[in-house]
């Protein structure tokens, strides 16, 4: 983790000759286990589904800050997920999280707020909407499947979000 400037807080900051490029990163975790490439992987069940989307438009925002203080020149915001929750819609018809909901099609712009039904517990801390500069839409193409140890195919794919200066 780099801090381009006081109180703020970046996963990595990449010097290029033609710039610097600020990079996000989350792992968005579902319940795994098994055996990749000779690597042992023993996932939790990160749940938390709502505050999670958050927390990957609140990297977007930090990012686009980042480029209009000039910080850095570009970046990038790339989740990587086994949890097909984050990539498909949902069916509940007005969930707390709409706005950040990630799921693949789903366009993300302006300023994005919890539903007020939205309790304390989802909101403390994270209570201040969030305002987007440009309009990112969510694709996720599939990164890899991996085999879990009960032999059970499962898919991860990635979110990425390219970061320009408004």
């Amino acid at each position: 983790m780099t801090r381009p400037q006081r109180g703020i807080h970046l996963d990595v900051l990449v010097q290029l000759p033609d710039g610097r490029v600020a990079i996000e990163l989350k792992y968005l975790v579902a319940r795994f286990e098994g055996i990749v490439g000779g690597e042992v992987f023993d996932l939790p069940n990160q749940g938390a589904h709502d505050t999670s989307r958050h927390v990957v438009v609140k990297d977007v925002v930090r990012v686009e800050r980042l480029l209009a203080a000039g910080l850095a020149d570009s970046g990038w915001v790339i989740a990587l997920s086994n949890d097909s929750s984050y990539w498909r819609p949902g069916s509940k018809a007005d969930p707390i999280d709409a706005m950040f909901r990630i799921h693949e099609g789903k366009s993300l712009g302006g300023v994005l707020e919890w539903s007020s039904r939205a309790g304390k517990g989802t909101t403390r801390g994270r209570d201040q909407p969030l305002a987007l500069q440009n309009v990112y839409t969510c694709g996720r193409p599939d990164y890899a499947t991996v085999t879990s140890a009960t032999g059970r195919r499962v898919p991860l794919r990635h979110l990425a979000f390219a970061i320009a200066r408004a």
